[in-house]
């Protein structure tokens, strides 16, 4: 639901910054420890929790606004009391909210956590709205279909389909996180990845072209040799990198897939992860495209070319039938293998 302007007055703005220690680092909303949290949340209709670290600048940023908004809502009697977790001290509680971006603002009805997290701006204005129209911010999420109990998801991830433009020569894609408004939890992030297509093609002339290309079979099996596989992180912090090969295959008197293309690139794979305390875990994508090419020609035999061969097989095994039947004749074989049958006959 969005704050209308002005839905706090100036007026109160200045009363509020009329404090100067509003502006102080330190927060003098709840500051709620580890082992009280449960307690406090659940002695409460509503209320809202801003989950932070203490050396995250845009937590920084939020100190001032969310002890103004906490001021206000007080003059106001709103009953909705704001909280701070500092995850620093209390990381185990911050995994186990799912906080995976400092700073996260959770709403709190009873002790359960109302889904999804505040997602709106940092304004004074935005979350006093916020927290006097608690209970219509869960009914909007009930009637969305938002599980109101659930505090953390295991199965959170995302879908990466679509093509870049890159130039021929070697160069990187990655995947990774960022945001203009949080710091990442490096605790919380998982790069666990599966790898469906991966290729590289002439620049289509069309969608319908690219569209085509990429769910072709035929040229799927030749130039994408991941064949879904999965990449899991075992450790935290684990960053994936995968080095491409990438070669150029021009295949005369033979057409693959979408118009009959003839050229294509294979690459080959090499892939390895590892720990990093360093940077925010990543998936990155090196890739190194040949400057030679790979040209394949296919001949194709005329029809008197195989009856040609069937004549030669055959002939050759007549042959072999002679040379064995006039070996076995001249060296007596024949004449024992007839009395043979005479005795049988006989007897």
């Amino acid at each position: 639901i969005k704050a209308p302007d002005g839905h706090v007055t100036l007026k109160e703005l200045q009363d509020v910054v009329a404090n100067p220690d509003i502006f102080k680092r330190t927060n003098d909303t709840v500051n709620l420890e580890a082992d009280k949290f449960m307690e406090w949340v659940q002695s409460h209709e509503w209320s809202l929790v801003s989950f932070r670290v203490d050396w995250c600048p845009w937590c920084q940023m939020l100190v001032p606004i969310w002890k103004s908004s906490a001021v206000i809502l007080s003059n106001r009697e709103v009953p909705v009391p704001l909280a701070t977790v500092e995850c620093t001290k209390h990381m185990d509680l911050c995994k186990e909210a799912g906080v995976t971006a400092f700073p996260t603002i959770k709403l709190y009805h009873w002790g359960k956590h109302v889904a999804p997290d505040y997602k709106g701006k940092r304004t004074v204005n935005d979350i006093v709205h916020f927290a006097e129209t608690a209970a219509d911010q869960k009914a909007v999420a009930e009637k969305a279909g938002v599980n109101v109990s659930d505090t953390h998801r295991s199965d959170v991830g995302c879908t990466v389909v679509g093509h870049l433009f890159v130039h021929k020569v070697p160069g990187r894609i990655q995947l990774s996180l960022k945001s203009d408004t949080h710091t990442f939890n490096r605790e919380a992030v998982n790069f666990t990845h599966q790898v469906h297509h991966l290729s590289f093609n002439d620049i289509p002339e069309t969608e319908e072209e690219m569209e085509a290309i990429m769910l072709d079979h035929e040229i799927q099996d030749k130039v994408s040799r991941w064949l879904s596989q999965t990449f899991t992180s075992h450790t935290k912090h684990t960053m994936h990198e995968h080095y491409l090969k990438v070669v150029e295959y021009e295949y005369k008197n033979q057409g693959f897939g979408w118009a009959n293309a003839n050229r294509i690139y294979e690459h080959s794979i090499s892939s390895h992860s590892y720990a990093t305390d360093s940077h925010l875990p990543a998936v990155k994508f090196h890739y190194d495209l040949s400057p030679l090419q790979v040209s394949v020609e296919h001949q194709s035999r005329p029809w008197f070319s195989f009856i040609t061969m069937v004549c030669a097989l055959v002939g050759g095994a007549w042959s072999i039938m002679s040379v064995v039947n006039d070996v076995a004749t001249s060296s007596g074989l024949g004449k024992m293998f007839a009395d043979a049958k005479t005795l049988r006959a006989s007897s």
